[in-house]
């Protein structure tokens, strides 16, 4: 654009420009022969934005989104992107850009996603202290203290002579130090429970083998649901859990085998007196009322149901069934009233398939 011979009255304000008029692109040293009003309009119109410029005018926009609340969040960090991407190589723009998105995704629970971006605001502008700030609360959230007091320490450095800061940090140092002293309460209560339990089990497995008692796969699925599953000792007694079972054949309910699941049964109790705790009163599912008295009643087991644990392959461990062919498995075996569940364990042709399983049936019943 050269000096004009003459000046147009619009000029001086150029938003009152007639229809048709046509702003000039201003080129180098023309700037002195307009108004600074034309001026200003003319590079608004014609220039073109730099990435700096693109970068933050994406990130107001996102800061408008975030500003919006939960709803806001997600576009927040499509803008943010953007602004990213678009500033690329400025570390000064990029530093704030990854720092917003920081925030966003924290503000949606993405912890991990958001410490990342502050680690790499951090390393582009290591002075931020806003950033120690964030990158403390996210890796508190994710448990990793080690990156929590890394952060507390550089933000110390940071804030001297900032009253204020300082205290934020020595705040966040106590949280941690809170927090370290919990967990390390808590693995010390772990590792003294799993201790315990191990010296349960431990024990009991120098009962069992001292007494011969044999162990094997469970019978059923319903056994690996059960909370208590192992013997333990109480004043001296050992107690054992006993899933009492009445077959369909016998019950003839629409809803097949019948079972009670006993807890904390002592060694000492006989099969009669047992029997005599279950059906205290008569149950629903018995319509044909065959197990109306007890003194009909009698306990039954199977000689070899199940292979012992000793015969047991990795790959079995988790099997729930007999583990036998029917060619394989023995005979049922009826229990007198007088025996006590004890001298059962004991039996040679007893083997207990995970925790002590009994039929309970009418006396005479032939079962398949």
């Amino acid at each position: 654009m050269n000096k004009p011979e003459h000046k147009e009255d619009w000029e001086d304000c150029p938003l009152f420009a007639p229809d048709g008029a046509t702003i000039p692109k201003l080129e180098e040293g023309d700037a002195e022969h307009v108004s600074s009003a034309l001026g200003a309009l003319s590079h608004l119109l014609h220039d073109e934005e730099s990435a700096e410029e693109r970068s933050e005018l994406l990130r107001d926009e996102g800061n408008r989104h975030f500003k919006r609340g939960k709803v806001g969040y997600k576009t927040a960090i499509h803008k943010y992107n953007a602004a990213i991407e678009a500033a690329k190589d400025i570390p000064d723009v990029l530093g704030p850009a990854y720092l917003n998105r920081a925030m966003a995704e924290y503000k949606l629970g993405n912890c991990g996603r958001a410490l990342k971006d502050v680690e790499h605001c951090l390393r582009l502008t290591p002075s931020n202290i806003k950033a120690h700030y964030r990158a403390i609360l996210c890796a508190m959230i994710l448990e990793k203290h080690d990156v929590a007091n890394r952060h507390i320490k550089q933000g110390l450095e940071l804030s001297k002579g900032n009253a204020g800061d300082t205290h934020l940090f020595q705040t966040q140092r106590k949280i941690v130090e809170a927090k370290i002293e919990k967990q390390r309460r808590m693995n010390e209560a772990r590792k003294s429970r799993e201790s315990e339990r191990q010296k349960e089990r431990d024990s009991v497995a120098v009962m069992m083998e001292k007494r011969r008692i044999k162990c094997g796969a469970p019978l059923f699925a319903q056994q690996r649901r059960y909370t208590t599953s192992k013997a333990y000792r109480e004043q001296g007694e050992w107690l054992w859990p006993v899933l009492l079972i009445y077959p369909d054949e016998v019950v003839e309910c629409e809803m097949g085998d019948q079972s009670d699941y006993l807890e904390g049964v002592s060694e000492q109790v006989c099969m009669d007196e047992m029997i005599r705790q279950v059906f205290e009163y008569r149950p629903e599912w018995d319509v044909n009322r065959r197990y109306a008295s007890v003194e009909t009643l009698e306990v039954r087991y199977r000689r070899r149901w199940t292979r012992s644990i000793e015969e047991l392959d990795e790959d079995s461990e988790d099997f729930c069934g007999s583990c036998l062919g029917q060619d394989e498995v023995g005979d049922w075996v009826s229990v007198q009233g007088n025996v006590t569940l004890g001298e059962v364990l004991e039996r040679k042709d007893y083997i207990i398939p995970f925790f002590p399983v009994l039929y309970v049936v009418p006396k005479g019943v032939r079962l398949r």
